[in-house]
């Protein structure tokens, strides 16, 4: 018999599930529900609305990004030692989640102002954001470089890492790739982008 605490973790599990595959919209408590195969009445108890799931969802998952990319930017001044980590954990966590991104990408362009306020909600946005870009101006172009072009990088090494998972099914189907030949090409990627975004850096 499962516990409380057990149902509930297995109930945003399965939330968390279907919400990265088919988004806010697609997705229904039914959906869910059979995902975690329980009843909708023990759903609505522990997480009362589709709405009150997907923000306890959405908050976990992208602050797992933010809090990471945090801690990377507390623990070092290193500008190539942060775009390592950041190549990395963007991989890492991407490859946990591979859907992560475009159900962002997807809640954002349907429901901006309710992502919106879901990203913003924590601080660490705002510190990353601004650490990276007074880091690039101070440490790489001594303060020379001007905020839109500091800018202009930081969304480049973000890019360069998301786009791929992205465009993860094309990829697969173009290429008749399996998860694994997939996955080991973009833990290639990951190598070759290091070395390519330290080699514009100098």
């Amino acid at each position: 018999m499962l516990h409380v605490n057990d149902t509930e973790k297995i109930i945003f599990d399965a939330a968390q599930k279907v919400f990265t595959i088919k988004g806010f919209s697609g997705a229904t408590m039914d959906d869910i529900s059979k995902e975690a195969n329980v009843n909708k009445a023990a759903l609505h108890y522990y997480y009362r609305s589709k709405e009150k799931l997907f923000e306890l969802v959405f908050q976990k998952n992208y602050h797992v990004i933010l809090d990471k990319s945090r801690n990377i930017l507390e623990t070092t001044d290193n500008i190539e030692e942060i775009i390592k980590k950041l190549n990395n954990m963007y991989f890492d966590t991407l490859s946990e989640h591979p859907y992560l991104a475009n159900c962002i990408l997807n809640e954002y362009t349907t429901n901006s102002d309710r992502v919106l306020g879901l990203i913003t909600s924590n601080g660490s946005v705002n510190f990353s954001i601004l650490r990276l870009l007074a880091l690039v101006r101070v440490k790489i172009f001594k303060g020379k470089t001007d905020f839109e072009y500091s800018l202009n990088l930081m969304l480049n090494i973000i890019s360069v890492n998301i786009f791929p998972f992205l465009i993860r099914p094309i990829l697969i189907n173009l290429f008749k790739m399996n998860d694994v030949r997939f996955n080991s090409i973009m833990n290639n990627r990951k190598i070759y982008l290091t070395d390519f975004l330290s080699k514009h850096l100098q």
